[in-house]
């Protein structure tokens, strides 16, 4: 999967527009590190991105093309634009290249910042508006506590970078989470339901919420595991639909310990996909439902697409 999607730079799919997205990058590069490890093109793909048109508040466009000029997309993500700079952290932790970090820093610097502006006087995300986050393709999914902890997230490891190169802005970021990881717990978390659940999300229980708080370290330990196991296939919460969103389900998992829980997930959702057939990875998969479509036509599925590809680093980094 990750092989078709790598050409001059890691397309999210070759059969239909062909761009790159944030999130397809941050997914395929990992997987690139532990195969292919071709650092020009993460480096390249990076650099484009930087080079991309920001919108009103300051945010990277969340996708950008080469062909047949560059361009980069009018749509602007806030959780792509994290990721972003997750993205860089993910290449520095792999190369140890600062030049590259030097490069992008502020750049890096300047999405936190943008994100920040959005929180309420609670350090709580606020909707904005247009689509102004993607988290899945879960229809009818709510947002905002899952983007709360893609923020918590991007945080920590923005303030491990900047541990690492010596910045002295680090303190700052790191006060930052302490009070950011507080509000959340203090806000979002109920705790009667022990569960994440917000009012900007209506009330709604997901998957994606509880992930993402995990990842963002608001909650840990066996409380964090307690909660993950109560959600999964729960047909209260929403559940992810795309491998995309199903990579950061394992990613909590192993965060947590639970290797073998990460194994048999891995296995029924992506060696699903592998017993009806598939020779590439799909963009979106539920097991109940093949005709399943964001765009409500499976037609226009990809099927091979990037951000599907991560059980290669899976495999190969943590032995699932």
């Amino acid at each position: 999967t990750l092989k078709e999607c790598m050409q001059t730079f890691f397309e999210d799919g070759p059969k239909r527009d062909r761009r790159l997205w944030i999130g397809d990058l941050r997914l395929e590069a990992l997987t690139n590190y532990y195969t292919f490890n071709n650092l020009e093109i993460v480096k390249r793909c990076l650099y484009l991105f930087a080079a991309g048109e920001r919108n009103e508040s300051g945010f990277l466009p969340s996708f950008v093309y080469e062909t047949p000029y560059y361009h980069s997309g009018a749509t602007h993500i806030e959780d792509y634009a994290l990721l972003y700079v997750v993205s860089v952290c993910d290449y520095f932790e792999h190369t140890g290249d600062r030049d590259v970090v030097k490069d992008l820093l502020e750049i890096c610097k300047s999405q936190l910042e943008c994100f920040r502006a959005t929180l309420d006087e609670n350090l709580i995300a606020t909707r904005q508006d247009g689509w102004f986050a993607f988290i899945d393709w879960c229809p009818g999914l709510e947002c905002m506590t899952a983007l709360q902890g893609v923020y918590l997230y991007t945080l920590a490891r923005f303030g491990e970078l900047l541990k690492a190169i010596g910045d002295e802005e680090y303190e700052k970021y790191s006060a930052l989470i302490s009070e950011v990881r507080s509000a959340s717990k203090k806000y979002l978390y109920d705790e009667n339901k022990e569960v994440f659940v917000n009012t900007l999300d209506n009330g709604q229980l997901s998957v994606h919420s509880q992930v993402w708080m995990i990842l963002g370290s608001v909650i840990t330990g066996e409380e964090a595991k307690k909660l993950l196991l109560s959600c999964l296939d729960n047909k209260e919460f929403k559940q992810p639909v795309t491998p995309y969103m199903r990579h950061y389900v394992i990613e909590a998992m192993l965060k947590l310990g639970m290797k073998s829980e990460a194994v048999q997930y891995l296995k029924k959702f992506w060696g699903g996909m592998v017993e009806l057939g598939a020779d590439t990875f799909w963009e979106a998969y539920i097991p109940d439902d093949l005709d399943f479509s964001p765009y409500n036509d499976r037609m226009i599925n990809s099927l091979c697409h990037a951000w599907s590809c991560t059980p290669s680093y899976f495999i190969r980094k943590h032995g699932l």
